[in-house]
């Protein structure tokens, strides 16, 4: 297992938890993680 894919979880976390996380392949960015829209219910509006 490499270690972008053992450390997944733990950035994925990070984005879940509101961060922003980009991942750079050679120095460029190339995939960025956030965190998700709330989904808007009719008990949360």
């Amino acid at each position: 297992m490499s270690t972008s894919s053992a450390t997944f979880g733990y950035y994925m976390e990070r984005a879940a938890a509101g961060e922003d996380v980009v991942v750079n392949r050679r120095g460029r960015p190339v995939v960025r993680l956030s965190p998700a829209a709330p989904v808007l219910t009719s008990e949360t509006a």
